[in-house]
C-alpha cells in the first residue's frame, strides 16, 4: 500500500517508487486497482486493504488449476 500511496501523492502513475527508489518487483495491476478505488472517492485505510484481500483471493483462484495439475 505504501507504493500506491506514494505514487498517488506524487502523481506518478507509470513509475512506481517506494521511499523514493524505483520499485519494479510487483506488477502494477494491484496498484492500479488501489488508484481506481481512490479515484472513485473512497480514501481511507480499510478500502485499500479490502482491494488487497480481493486481489489475493483472485490470485489464489487463478493458481488453483496449476496447483491441481502439479
Amino acid at each position: 500500500m505504501s507504493v500506491a500511496w506514494e505514487s498517488w501523492r506524487h502523481g506518478g502513475r507509470l513509475v512506481w517508487r517506494l521511499n523514493g527508489a524505483l520499485y519494479g518487483e510487483k506488477l502494477p495491476f494491484l496498484f492500479r486497482l488501489i488508484h481506481l478505488d481512490r479515484a472513485l472517492g473512497r480514501v481511507g485505510a480499510t478500502r485499500p486493504r479490502m482491494v488487497l484481500a480481493l486481489a489475493a483471493e483472485v490470485n489464489a483462484l487463478l493458481a488453483l488449476p496449476l496447483i491441481r495439475r502439479l
